[in-house]
Order: structure tokens, then C-alpha cells, then sequence
């Protein structure tokens, strides 16, 4: 059946303008309604989240799990040492010892008590602080022997120089390391040079130590 516009053009079988007057053929929202819908689109899926890790908390005296152990161990690694029946002179070779163990026992400690894993750096911060805290408790145990030994005949300068006799077989050497300890100067500069020593192999043999820990875990897991 033919069809007109209403500017009397016939209209093609199908249009939807006039081709004359491009008035459009049939309503827009019938259009609109016989348009088949548009397909739902689903929201895209949201990546899976990341597996989240434990970090392992950083080993320093802001850690109080690390201060803990290295303050346990410096105690014990101390009172062993004085409890050691060896002689004077391989005492002084199982004090070093010793403080090589407590460096070790520390880093095992630590990590069986918070599940961390300990890195050959974390062990050796681990063993510095726990030479730091021997090396207090050593300059607090020798400070009170300083006061006992003061109270003698002929004080602190006497003792060290009784033992400048034992260890010096040159007669030389022994009136010349007195002759520097009489002055204030060189009493200064043993108590110094002492103090600087022993700080360096209190806190340098628990750092080996420490790392030697962190090694043997790091094989075990």
C-alpha cells in the first residue's frame, strides 16, 4: 500500500524521512521502543588484592623485643663469665667467647620469640646492641672495683703497675710505662685508650656472633 507525506510525495516503503520535506515518517519514540535493548554490560571484576606480607620489624633500641633479649643476654653472658673457675689467663679467652655466644643465642632468642625472620644485617645490629649493654654492665662492674682498688695503698697507679712487672721482661719498659703513668696525662689517656678497646670487642665479637645466628636460621628455614 502506498504511502504519502503529508506534502503529497510518496514516500519509499521504509523510509523514515519524507525525501521531499524530511519530515519524519513515523513517531521517534515508537522508534526508540521497537529498538531491541541493549545488552546489561556487568562492572568489571575488581583485581585480587595483593597477598599482604609481615615485614619483619627493624632491629634497633626503638625495638623492645630486641632491647629485651640484648638486655637478658648481656646479663648472662656477664655473670657466665664471672663464673668462669678458669684462670686469669684463659678467663680473658672465655669472656671473649662468650660474648661471641651471647651475640648468637641473641638472634635465636629474638626469633623464637616473635616469629620474624632475622637478616645477616638484623643479626648484627641485634649482637651491637647486645655488646652495648655488656660493655654498660662491664663499665658499671669495673667502675666499683675502681672505687675498691682507690681505697688501697698506692690506688689505681699501683695496680697497674704491678701488673706492667708481671707481663714486661725489659726493665726499661717497666720504669718507662711508670714514668707515664705517674702523670695525670698518661693515667688519662690508659683510662681512654682502655675504655675505646674494650667497647670495640665487647660490641665487635656479639656482631659476629649475631650474623653466625642469622646465617644458621636463614639455612634452617
Amino acid at each position: 500500500m502506498a504511502t504519502f507525506c503529508t506534502c503529497k510525495t510518496l514516500l519509499v516503503e521504509g523510509a523514515l524521512f519524507c525525501h521531499n520535506c524530511g519530515r519524519p515518517t513515523r513517531d521517534l519514540t515508537e522508534q526508540h521502543e521497537n529498538l531491541p535493548p541493549e545488552p546489561a554490560q556487568e562492572p568489571p571484576a575488581a583485581p585480587p588484592a595483593a597477598p599482604v606480607s609481615a615485614a619483619a620489624s627493624e632491629i634497633g633500641f626503638q625495638n623492645p623485643a630486641a632491647v629485651r633479649v640484648a638486655v637478658l643476654m648481656a646479663g648472662l653472658s656477664t655473670l657466665i663469665s664471672l663464673m668462669s673457675p678458669l684462670p686469669a689467663f684463659l678467663a680473658v679467652f672465655w669472656r671473649l667467647f662468650i660474648l661471641v655466644v651471647a651475640g648468637f643465642v641473641a638472634v635465636y632468642l629474638y626469633h623464637r620469640r616473635t616469629g620474624e625472620e632475622v637478616t645477616v644485617r638484623g643479626g648484627v645490629r641485634l649482637g651491637w646492641i647486645t655488646g652495648v649493654f655488656s660493655f654498660a654492665i662491664g663499665v658499671v662492674l669495673a667502675a666499683l672495683g675502681a672505687v675498691a682498688v682507690a681505697s688501697t695503698k698506692g690506688g689505681f697507679a699501683a695496680v697497674w703497675k704491678e701488673q706492667i712487672r708481671e707481663y714486661s721482661a725489659s726493665g726499661a719498659d717497666v720504669q718507662e710505662a711508670m714514668r707515664i703513668l705517674e702523670s695525670p696525662e698518661g693515667m688519662l689517656f690508659l683510662v681512654v685508650f682502655t675504655l675505646v678497646m674494650t667497647f670495640l670487642i665487647f660490641t665487635g665479637l656479639p656482631m659476629i656472633g649475631g650474623a653466625l645466628g642469622a646465617k644458621v636460621i636463614e639455612k634452617e628455614e
